[in-house]
């Protein structure tokens, strides 16, 4: 009651033009969570991010901001018409949840690193750090050890290598890639990528040729629409003598 009347008594001191009419708006965690009426969604972050980059002079990997549009797509269809400033416990749970249950389930390790993504969009705005907080529990609940990947053994190799060449069912094409991914390293991806000028003949310093193998994107290629998954990922492969 004693609420109500002081609410009352701002209100007519507001229609009396003592007191602006600032005093009487509800802050915006009070009032109700929709995008509408306050706060940013998620998609506005992602760009906010991106803008950040530009500014410094250093504009985000396309295939970078394609994978962060992708994390603040799932989030988003978890807050739905709400701001993420309005971002609870359960909805990170629910975004876990999304996450674990797709038809290739994300492990707990990658599960992080798209919760520091979150993290990191969410983190640009004043007043959300008990959110990021949230977000470091989440964290907390993931079981994010990392198995060791193993090489396979030369046996191994060889009857991969036996099998695939053997299985008369696939395309000669498909022999040809994995013997490419084999020699090279590269990824898959990387490996159907190449074209022909990828593939350089050069003569080494003993005066024999071998053949070169230049994993690169459009932007070092300057053809095509090629990408790569990281700076790191432009190498130039050099195979045996012809």
């Amino acid at each position: 009651m004693r609420h109500f009347c002081g609410a009352l008594g701002l209100s007519i001191d507001v229609c009396r033009g003592d007191t602006q009419k600032d005093a009487i708006r509800p802050a915006p965690r009070d009032q109700l969570p929709l995008i509408e009426i306050w706060g940013d969604t998620i998609e506005s972050a992602v760009r906010k991010w991106e803008e950040k980059g530009t500014e410094h002079g250093k504009p985000r990997n396309p295939k970078t901001r394609d994978k962060y549009a992708e994390i603040a797509g799932t989030f988003g269809a978890v807050l739905g018409r709400r701001p993420l400033q309005a971002t609870t416990p359960k909805d990170l749970k629910e975004f876990v949840r999304l996450l674990r249950a797709r038809k290739r389930s994300n492990c707990d390790g990658t599960i992080e690193d798209k919760l520091e993504c979150l993290q990191c969009f969410i983190g640009q705005y004043e007043g959300t750090e008990d959110i990021c907080q949230a977000i470091d529990d989440a964290i907390e609940c993931l079981d994010t050890t990392r198995s060791r990947r193993l090489k396979f053994t030369p046996t191994q190799f060889a009857a991969l290598i036996h099998g695939i060449y053997a299985d008369n069912s696939l395309h000669p094409s498909y022999k040809h890639i994995t013997s490419l991914d084999a020699l090279t390293g590269a990824r898959l991806e990387e490996i159907c990528q190449l074209t022909g000028a990828d593939i350089q003949v050069e003569r080494s310093t003993e005066g024999e040729d071998y053949w070169l193998v230049r994993i690169a994107d459009s932007a070092a290629s300057g053809s095509g629409n090629a990408q790569l998954k990281t700076v790191q990922s432009i190498p130039r492969a050099t195979l045996a003598g012809k």
